[in-house]
């Protein structure tokens, strides 16, 4: 019992300073959101949401799941005892930067067709075009957020996810417009660029320097793709799944539409504040236990973190549903038609909250391809389901849709961990 109090009583402490950061990012995620629509409106917002979703999409994708694996492997002592013991994470970098310079290659070269014939819209080619210098510093971003992690740095990891992005976007806008008279719209996406580039230079510097320069054992490459590539396609699906809605709305209908859309989606996410910052804190604590057999102790504060998660989740749900359409106003007039669509998606936010952090539960005790199979369905589902919808029912389709996904992924994902683990994530 003291053992799981002591795990639980490390969760809160450090999911509490984690929350604490999540809370600021959120507010200038928010000030980002509203400099932007304000200044330049939903139809821009909604270009700068879709090039945003695509190039996280992309990176999920071409780090083959290394973000996730190099925390399984941090929590192990062969590899890293308060430095690196093996060359892994070298290889990971090398590995992400050859493939983020081909990325960028051919995101910049292909930029006209996936502006044209992909989402249908050429005032999109000048985002794609930035996107190509984006993407490989996106790429190591993500590799360097996983090795924060995975080392338990969370008020780095924590400072560098949430904090410093949208302040480095702040701060080159007003450099940029400081200099330069009636910058085109593309600006946003220009700074959000600039942004990760100095925050991923940063996590680059504070890496190197915490790792004296001495012999690594070598690691070959091919057992680590092999491990880390069913983390990938979990990881990229689940996180396509979230963003489904906007690539489909962009489809079928208006950038302005996608825009509110996007912005409803933020609102409503802001439910994942508190899961989001234990789910941080919890990974390694998960993979941990499951390693040392203790699946009781495991149990017992998984039950924990999801009580503690869904009542301080609760009342943030409760308000956002009563007044989703005074929240909406805020962003501007042309934003309240997403009320309908904010209940639908803070309804899925609640049954995400009940479940507990289940996909996180799965991937750090060796299921991944469980995992894998069930958000391919869930992508598959909420794919039919956005094509069906979307283009009778626009936005509140597609929040219909992500609300029915949501609570298909959840409630597998509980009834697999009840039958591989032998315990349900909430009783």
């Amino acid at each position: 019992m003291g053992f799981t109090k002591n795990y639980f009583s490390d969760i809160l402490k450090k999911g509490i300073s984690t929350l604490a950061f999540k809370v600021l990012g959120v507010l200038l995620g928010y000030a980002m959101i509203l400099f932007i629509t304000k200044n330049f409106g939903a139809e821009v917002y909604g270009k700068f949401s879709l090039s945003l979703v695509f190039s996280q999409v992309l990176a999920l994708v071409f780090t083959f799941g290394f973000p996730s694996f190099v925390v399984t492997l941090l929590t192990n002592k062969l590899h890293f005892d308060r430095q690196l013991k093996t060359n892994f994470f070298d290889k990971v970098v090398a590995v992400t930067v050859v493939v983020g310079l081909l990325m960028a290659v051919l995101l910049y070269l292909f930029s006209y067709d996936i502006a044209v014939t992909l989402f249908r819209d050429a005032a999109l080619l000048p985002f794609i075009k930035l996107l190509s210098f984006l993407i490989l510093p996106l790429m190591l971003h993500e590799v360097f957020l996983g090795y924060l992690k995975g080392t338990q740095q969370f008020g780095l990891h924590n400072l560098c996810l949430f904090i410093l992005p949208p302040v480095f976007f702040f701060l080159s806008y007003f450099v940029i417009d400081y200099w330069f008279v009636g910058v085109a719209d593309s600006i946003v996406f220009l700074c959000y660029t600039l942004g990760i580039v100095a925050v991923m230079c940063l996590e680059f510097f504070l890496i190197k320097r915490a790792n004296v320069a001495q012999p690594l054992r070598n690691i070959p490459i091919q057992p680590l793709m092999k491990r880390a590539l069913p983390m990938m396609y979990s990881a990229a699906v689940l996180y396509m799944l979230g963003w489904t809605d906007i690539f489909m709305l962009k489809m079928f209908r208006t950038s302005k539409e996608v825009g509110v859309y996007h912005a409803v989606f933020k609102v409503a996410s802001a439910g994942f504040l508190i899961i989001t910052a234990i789910n941080i804190v919890i990974m390694p604590k998960i993979a941990d236990l499951y390693i040392k057999k203790e699946i009781e102790a495991l149990h017992k504060m998984i039950v924990k973190t999801t009580h503690f998660v869904m009542l301080l989740t609760l009342p943030f749900i409760i308000g956002v549903i009563i007044f989703r359409e005074e929240i909406l106003a805020f962003f501007g007039a042309e934003f309240v038609v997403g009320k309908a669509a904010l209940l639908y998606i803070i309804i899925g936010v609640f049954i995400s909250v009940s479940s507990g952090v289940v996909d996180q539960i799965l991937n750090m005790t060796n299921h991944q391809q469980t995992l894998k199979k069930i958000i391919i369905s869930s992508f598959l589902i909420n794919v039919v389901l956005n094509y069906v919808l979307i283009p009778k029912f626009g936005i509140e389709g597609a929040a219909i849709a992500s609300l029915f996904t949501n609570a298909f992924l959840n409630i597998t994902c509980i009834f697999f961990i009840k039958k591989k683990l032998g315990f349900f994530t909430f009783i």
